[in-house]
């Protein structure tokens, strides 16, 4: 008797099949992705033998060995570059460190009949750590962590991990609206001012910018992409409003102070005079005593605040002449001058001409004399010393000494 088949029974049966294969082909990355287990280093696998132990020897075998080491990372389908590895093993850029129970490799290597070979998805079981040295290789934006266990040179591939681009660093320094931006990174940097405006500005070759910036906060933002990858960053700044012109006054005339022009003085004086007199009888000069007073009126010519000259016209009254000698009874005189301004009082000299008007009296003087003032008012006490012309080889009888007040109209 012929059985009829059952369609659902065939539907049931179709779709295990279609589930189970479905689960296998989920499966099969993790499959492929099983770790197999090495706990014993330096066997007949050995890449080399006996091993390695120092720095120079890793570096020997490297430059000895190199076609053993290319031809195992031809092997593995290394994505590095080879040559990056042999400059920096040459170069000493390794260290040297233990591997603990666990560590997993992406692959490594064996010696299997004399030919180097790259075993995938490896992980170290041994209950000891094994020591080996390693070189962190950068290429092709990633880095590619290369081990060589000492025992048996095995070159093998623990990590790879992708290079992080560099995040840019961002300083803001301003004085008010003069502002400068700088980073570590990018090319040109954007500035969002306060009312949200964006503009985009070069870095120099020092990687900054200077400009002005509207008062407020801004934000500046840099973009740093290369091979790798993009990394950004950006900062808040608040920007002052630089101060607010001070207004300036128009300046002052400068006050020149007017020159002072010619200043008026009258005085008076009184004092004694020594001069040599002629006693016609007997045709001889004699030493002869004097008093005298006097009137003079004069200008001042100031022509710093230390210095000024002077001009005076006085009279001068003699008494006392004896009767037996003959010497003019009273004096014309004129005088010109300098003083020196000392404080509230003054010093000086001149030269004066005597008697004018009577040739037979005539002469020249020369005189020094000072003052000082009296108190804030235009009085001034004043003395003076004077010798005559014609008797200079005789000053002690040829001589006249004074003193007085003068008044300064001014």
């Amino acid at each position: 008797m012929k059985l009829q088949s059952n369609p659902l029974l065939m539907m049931s049966k179709t779709l295990t099949r279609i589930t189970l294969l479905f689960i296998a082909f989920l499966s099969y990355p993790l499959m492929a992705q099983e770790y197999k287990v090495f706990s014993v280093l330096g066997t007949s696998e050995a890449v080399c033998k006996p091993g390695i132990e120092t720095r120079e020897q890793l570096q020997d075998f490297f430059a000895n060995d190199k076609e053993t080491v290319d031809a195992i990372l031809a092997d593995a389908n290394w994505e590095g570059d080879s040559e990056l590895l042999h400059q920096a093993i040459a170069a000493g850029n390794f260290s040297e460190r233990f591997y603990e129970k666990g560590t997993t490799f992406h692959w490594t290597s064996s010696k299997k009949k004399g030919v180097p070979t790259a075993l995938p998805n490896r992980i170290w079981g041994g209950e000891e750590a094994f020591k080996g040295f390693e070189a962190n290789i950068e290429s092709g934006c990633n880095v590619h962590q290369i081990v060589i266990p000492h025992a048996c040179c095995n070159v093998s591939l623990a990590s790879v991990t992708p290079v992080e681009v560099p995040t840019p660093v961002i300083t803001v320094k301003s004085d008010n609206e003069d502002v400068t931006i700088c980073s570590n990174h990018g090319s040109e940097v954007v500035i969002t001012d306060a009312t949200g405006t964006n503009r985009t500005v070069p870095l120099d070759a020092s990687g900054c910018w200077v400009g002005r910036v509207s008062p407020g906060a801004i934000t500046a933002a840099v973009v740093h992409e290369n091979e790798c990858g993009v990394a950004a960053a950006d900062v808040n700044h608040q920007i002052a409003a630089a101060p607010a012109p001070a207004v300036i006054a128009p300046a002052a005339a400068p006050i020149v102070e007017k020159s002072p022009g010619l200043i008026p003085f009258i005085g008076a004086f009184a004092g004694a005079e020594d001069r040599m007199k002629l006693e016609p009888a007997w045709d001889t000069y004699y030493g002869d005593s004097t008093d005298v007073i006097g009137v003079k009126v004069g200008l001042i010519k100031p022509l710093s605040e230390s210095w000024s000259i002077f001009t005076q016209l006085g009279y001068l009254d003699r008494s006392g002449i004896s009767d037996r000698l003959i010497f003019s009874d009273d004096t014309l005189f004129v005088d010109v001058g300098a003083d020196r301004n000392i404080g509230n009082g003054f010093i000086g000299g001149g030269a004066g001409y005597w008697n004018i008007g009577d040739t037979d009296f005539d002469d020249v003087s020369l005189f020094v004399h000072g003052g000082i003032g009296l108190g804030s008012t235009n009085l001034q006490l004043f003395a003076e010393g004077r010798v005559f012309g014609e008797e200079l080889d005789d000053i002690g009888n040829n001589n006249m000494v004074t003193g007085g007040i003068r008044y300064l109209f001014k």
